[in-house]
């Protein structure tokens, strides 16, 4: 347990030349702050890593724990396995980046976002080695609102901006495109809608789901009666 940064133009190593594992316990910080840090060996991080700003490289050896949290807007390039804990992109809203590795949640965890106004938190993926795959129901999608959002706007939560692999998996409770959730803003709630595409995990504000359903069935009762017109 303890403190590691990375301010920048430093380029520091961490780990054992023999390879052997380590933890960044509970309590621990390990932070790159315009540096680069180099992974040696197999990471099991049960802390917090903050990539505010430059780059970790995994070297294939990081795996968020139970209580860990990887969190910031700079890159992550290499493997990363998401056992438990918390993703939280963004320092305040910004882009959390991974890079030339795969991504793969293959237990209960949280992915923390903040939205405020037309944007929010994001994690884009850059040429990933495999399938993004975010679990089918492990990966538990929790909103922050820092102001009320605009029926309509589409947030990009996910995306894949280069690369020839795709995105598998649903969040937690969202098992289809179209499913709602919804958070409060000023004691306000608000509701969003999923959906799930190839290369990008959206959300879209919405009415409330009874108000989004009668939408539904006013514009098919508006199309049917035109179409009756034409006849």
């Amino acid at each position: 347990q303890g403190t590691l940064t990375a301010n920048a133009g430093a380029s520091l190593y961490f780990g054992y030349y023999s390879g052997e594992a380590i933890t960044n316990a509970a309590g621990g910080t390990i932070t790159t702050n315009g540096g680069t840090l180099y992974l040696g060996s197999p990471l099991s991080n049960s802390g917090l890593i903050n990539v505010q700003t430059g780059t970790l490289y995994t070297n294939n050896f990081l795996t968020n724990a139970a209580t860990g949290v990887i969190q910031g807007a700079g890159t992550i390039s290499g493997n990363v396995t998401v056992a438990g804990g918390t993703i939280a992109p963004g320092n305040s809203i910004g882009t959390l980046t991974f890079s030339n590795g795969a991504f793969i949640v293959n237990g209960s965890a949280n992915l923390t976002m903040e939205l405020g106004g037309a944007s929010a938190d994001k994690i884009t993926f850059q040429n990933p080695t495999a399938t993004v795959d975010i679990g089918s129901g492990l990966l538990s999608l929790s909103l922050t609102l820092l102001s009320a959002p605009t029926f309509g706007t589409t947030y990009d939560l996910i995306h894949i901006s280069s690369g020839s692999y795709g995105i598998a998996g649903t969040f937690a409770g969202l098992p289809v495109s179209g499913n709602t959730l919804s958070a409060t803003y000023l004691g306000t709630p608000y509701f969003f809608s999923v959906n799930y595409l190839l290369n990008d995990i959206t959300l879209v504000a919405v009415p409330e789901p009874p108000v989004y359903a009668l939408w539904g069935v006013g514009l098919a009762l508006l199309v049917f009666f035109r179409r009756r017109a034409r006849c």
